[in-house]
């Protein structure tokens, strides 16, 4: 949990990757964040598209070849 960013960062990021025409990030995957949603499950962003960023939460032990996370710089 410790060196997973936050939601606002992943955001961040995938704006910074469409307004500069870089390779579009979590477009077809997510990345799992350190905030705890309402349930108590991590959060996780991703599957950016024109309806925008898909936004669901999931226990730690939640595992898919859809779900990993984005390295800290």
């Amino acid at each position: 949990k410790n060196h997973r960013r936050i939601p606002p960062e992943v955001i961040y990021d995938i704006l910074l990757s469409i307004k500069g025409n870089d390779e579009r990030i979590l477009e077809k995957v997510y990345d799992w964040t350190g905030t705890l949603s309402s349930r108590g499950g991590l959060v996780f962003l991703g599957y950016v598209g024109v309806r925008g960023v898909y936004v669901s939460g999931d226990g730690p032990g939640h595992q898919g070849d859809y779900l990993g996370v984005v390295s800290l710089r």
